[in-house]
């Protein structure tokens, strides 16, 4: 069946289970995906991003050629009416633009698809490792024939658009003048202008994409995650599973569990150069939304609630439940990561399986639950996360925590100890270790400790450094890629520029030879030619502005403290293009302020 066919079954079945059972359920709807859509959802704006900024660079790229194109078309006018006028056809002379620009754009597409070729194989040391069909990026036959597409688009659209530019105007005044003529010369001066104007406005939206994400990206690796990140080595490891075992633990093998770790952490507490060692059922940050979350209650007098269906009626009471990660730590967990005590205890040796439970919240969660309340002595009930229904008495507050990645607020966290709430069998939990010594000889000793320990225990290690590094590469990649095309976008805008205000002073090197024999001084000159680049490229900027408004909305999914439309990143991208492309101005207009008047009169 469709997808839509598909959609209303399910929702049909979601709505009578909803009716069915009321507010025991919260299910509402169902959604259908496919599966190549889910594979592709989180990256898909980040894809779709690249293949904007490679379109509008293939764009900026054109518009070169295109001016070029113009100039040169001018430049041949008299050869033009004179083929046409010895009987050369039109079909004629547009096969000749063919080839020649066929002849660029193949040129270009070969040389391009080598480096291509290049690429590909230094792209797995950029590449996100979780981006999917990684290992399907090669210049495969599709990719070939895609290129091959382009180029040939390419190559048929400059031909007809140069074809077009020489078919224009008078054949026997092209013959009579000697030339294509004033007004021809004036109409390709203005052509020439609208090229490099569209080529300064596409460079623009990809310099302020580039700025834009440069800047989310700057501001996301200095956030502060609530905890201290340096020298600190993370172990995560898998429990032995117990035949028959469910994911519930009993007392024995809560026993076993807490014998199991504390001998673990003494053992490495005691390698050299390891200062702290901490225990958490996940880690924060590094694999993004690794938290079990769910709704806990607000006991305080209240009785548990015997089954399910009490459970439901107490969490759909806004004063009686809430809703918060939940978190399986030591009692050396915060110490381990610095995280601050702001109000209360931690978890102590007191706190044994056989004692009252007890839970230590974040701050996030003490403002947004108990804004004005003290938190500490609440009774909360979370059995939801582990099936133990034995109340939790709150001790403490601690600091916020990004604990769903850096780009997330921080998280409502509900902390329990792990000796009296144990870890899931089910569940990948991590010891953290902070050393100064270096990670390679710190890993080699945690691993012989782990395999005389538990030698069936996986245990994966890293540093924080290199969990942070995997959890922004895809935003790393996404700019350096975005940041490639912006800097080449930017010197082909620059040589555009040079190009069009070169060709300007080459024709008019009589003009402005007669402006010096008349008393123009070079300052005179100089502000006549880097005028009229000044004021394509501020076309240009104007333009590229008002398309970038427009555009870089979409790019709002992949910024973090910074705006679509933030006014630092647009003025200092048009502050940087104006000067390029006033550089780019004065190069030719040095070479027009050192002619020699005398010369210049004589110029053809």
């Amino acid at each position: 069946m469709s997808i839509a066919q598909a959609r209303a079954d399910l929702g049909g079945i979601a709505r009578r289970i909803k009716q069915q059972y009321g507010k025991d359920v919260d299910l509402n709807d169902a959604a259908v995906v496919p599966l190549g859509e889910a594979m592709v959802g989180d990256v898909r704006t980040a894809l779709l991003t690249l293949l904007a900024a490679v379109g509008l660079l293939l764009l900026v790229a054109c518009a070169n050629v295109a001016g070029l194109l113009v100039a040169r078309t001018n430049a041949r006018g008299k050869e033009f009416a004179v083929r046409l006028a010895l009987g050369a056809g039109r079909g004629r002379l547009l096969q000749q633009f063919l080839a020649e620009s066929f002849s660029l754009s193949l040129s270009g597409g070969v040389l391009g698809v080598l480096l291509a070729g290049l690429a590909v194989r230094l792209l797995p040391a950029i590449v996100p490792a979780d981006l999917p069909r990684r290992e399907g990026i090669a210049l495969n036959v599709p990719v070939l024939l895609f290129a091959v597409a382009a180029a040939v688009a390419v190559g048929l659209t400059l031909g007809l658009f140069a074809a077009w530019r020489a078919g224009r105007g008078n054949l026997h005044q092209s013959l009579a003048s000697g030339g294509r003529g004033n007004s021809a010369a004036a109409s390709g001066r203005r052509l020439r202008g609208l090229v490099v104007v569209g080529e300064v406005a596409a460079t623009m939206v990809i310099l302020i994409g580039a700025g834009l994400l440069g800047r989310s990206f700057l501001r996301l690796i200095t956030t502060d995650p609530g905890f201290r990140s340096e020298h600190l080595i993370t172990a995560e490891f898998s429990l032995p599973q117990v035949q028959g075992q469910s994911w519930k633990l009993d007392e024995p093998a809560l026993a076993r569990q807490v014998r199991f770790v504390e001998q673990l952490t003494a053992r490495l507490r005691a390698l050299p150069g390891v200062g702290e060692v901490g225990l958490s059922g996940a880690m924060p940050v590094a694999a993004g939304d690794n938290l079990a979350d769910g709704t806990f209650l607000i006991l305080n007098g209240h009785a548990p609630p015997a089954n399910g269906k009490e459970f439901s009626r107490m969490a759909h009471d806004p004063n009686l439940s809430g809703h918060a990660d939940y978190c399986v730590a030591g009692e050396d967990y915060f110490r381990t990561l610095g995280i601050p005590l702001v109000r209360g205890r931690l978890f102590g040796k007191q706190d044994e399986s056989s004692a009252p439970h007890v839970a230590v919240i974040s701050e996030a969660l003490a403002r947004t639950r108990w804004p004005h309340q003290d938190p500490i002595g609440q009774t909360l009930e979370f059995g939801n996360m582990d099936g133990d229904p034995r109340p939790l008495t709150v001790i403490g507050i601690v600091g916020d925590v990004h604990a769903a990645g850096l780009d997330r607020p921080a998280s409502s966290i509900i902390y329990v100890d792990y000796r009296q709430r144990g870890l899931r069998l089910n569940s990948s939990p991590t010891i953290l270790l902070r050393s100064a010594a270096p990670a390679g000889q710190v890993v080699s000793a945690a691993r012989t400790v782990f395999r005389d320990l538990a030698p069936d225990v996986p245990v994966k290690f890293s540093t924080f450094a290199e969990e942070m590094g995997g959890w922004l590469a895809a935003r790393r990649f996404l700019l350096l890629l975005v940041g490639v095309f912006a800097c080449a976008a930017l010197a082909l805008a620059a040589i555009g520029i040079y190009g069009v205000v070169a060709f300007s002073v080459t024709r008019r090197t009589q003009e402005i030879g007669i402006r010096m024999a008349i008393g123009a001084q070079r300052g005179d000159v100089l502000r006549l030619v880097v005028g009229e680049g000044a004021r394509l490229a501020l076309g240009g900027v104007v333009i590229g502005i008002a398309a970038s408004l427009a555009i870089t909305r979409l790019l709002s999914s992949l910024l973090f403290g910074v705006t679509a439309t933030d006014p630092l990143t647009f003025a200092a991208v048009a502050g940087l293009l104006s000067i390029v492309a006033l550089l780019a101005s004065y190069i030719p207009a040095r070479r027009a302020m050192r002619l020699d008047p005398n010369i210049a009169l004589r110029y053809e």
